[in-house]
């Protein structure tokens, strides 16, 4: 019984971690992303005046 427990603990804690790990992720790749479009609109803009 307490072995089952323990299993589920752990692996709510798993699933929780990969989530958060994810959302790291995705976040700093959308920053890289938002970045990349400001300096292309910059470098056009540049480029245009």
């Amino acid at each position: 019984m307490i072995n089952v427990q323990y299993y589920q603990i752990v692996n709510n804690c798993n699933k929780i971690m990969i989530k958060q790990i994810l959302s790291t992720i995705y976040s700093d790749i959308l920053t890289l992303f938002y970045d990349f479009i400001a300096l292309v609109i910059k470098v056009n803009v540049a480029n245009i005046v």
